[in-house]
């Protein structure tokens, strides 16, 4: 019976269309039996009246029993069924497998600022004489502590344009950075109706098709974290969009966020925030000394 009820979703508005055209068809054909019965003087334009009313009596009918049947299916049997039934099933990425050769191994995209600061260098440090006082200080009671200053909440990354809100968002990957390999996409997907959030990638890797690339919706609200982890590695590389949707109640969409990014291999260049991998100590040389001239004036 499900099924019946979620065709009749997906196909209510042509078979509104269908039905709205034969309920017209049927008032014409009432009326037409009418005229004809009206002026009939044979009995032959009698019995073409009769069965002129007939099949304009049956169309009107079915018409009319169709349009209350949908009326009745979207108004109290829709917000009954679950949100699974009413999705349009859209083509999944595996990340484990490939049609192709399998990927090289791909060099890491970025290093981390730790990995660039190599081992720290100690550096000796002087030391200062104690100092003894008189009278030891008064301790500060709790109400005259010094309290440490409160800082303001840090606000997530919210990329510009694609349809992106505070509710909506994807703060991680950054708009038209390099990726590659396992990907953690962070964001945030919540809103006052949400029911779940799909998140989607299309390129040149999936035909300029959107695919799910998280195997199905996730139906718990996620704000400032990992939206999900995919392996990238078996996309070919170009230029991709990442799209994420979030669904309220009857699988409405709510609202979306879309962002550029490009699969590949980002060349290793040193940014001007780079830290070096040693930090060089210059040590004073000796003083050498001058021989002195001893030989006697002759």
């Amino acid at each position: 019976m499900e099924s019946l009820y979620v065709f009749l979703l997906r196909w209510d508005i042509p078979i509104f269309f269908i039905a709205t055209i034969s309920l017209i068809v049927g008032i014409v054909r009432l009326f037409q039996a009418r005229y004809v019965m009206q002026r009939a003087m044979f009995s032959l334009e009698r019995e073409y009246a009769r069965n002129t009313r007939q099949s304009g009596t049956s169309l009107f009918f079915v018409s009319a029993v169709a349009i209350a049947g949908l009326w009745y299916v979207n108004q109290f049997v829709a917000p009954t069924l679950p949100p699974e039934l009413l999705m349009v099933p859209t083509a999944t990425l595996d990340p484990l497998e490939t049609p192709f050769a399998s990927p090289s191994p791909a060099a890491p995209a970025t290093e981390t600022i730790e990995a660039r600061r190599g081992t720290p260098v100690l550096v000796p440090t002087a030391t200062l004489d104690p100092v003894f006082l008189d009278e030891p200080p008064e301790t500060p009671t709790p109400d005259d502590a010094p309290r440490p200053p409160t800082r303001a909440p840090v606000q997530a990354f919210i990329p510009e344009g694609g349809g992106c809100t505070p509710g909506i968002n994807i703060s991680n990957p950054r708009p038209d950075s390099v990726q590659n390999g396992t990907v953690n996409f962070i964001g945030t997907a919540t809103h006052p109706e949400f029911e779940f959030y799909g998140l989607e990638l299309a390129g040149p890797g999936t035909g300029e098709d959107w695919i799910n690339i998280l195997g199905g919706g996730v139906f718990d609200p996620v704000e400032n974290d990992v939206l999900g982890t995919v392996n990238l590695n078996a996309l070919e590389e170009g230029d991709y969009r990442v799209r994420l949707t979030v669904f309220g109640g009857g699988a409405e969409e709510e609202g979306r966020c879309q962002i550029p990014i490009v699969i590949g291999i980002a060349a290793e260049e040193e940014s001007e925030n780079s830290f070096p991998d040693e930090i060089p100590i210059q040590t004073p040389a000796p003083p050498t000394e001058t021989p002195l001239d001893t030989e006697a004036d002759g």
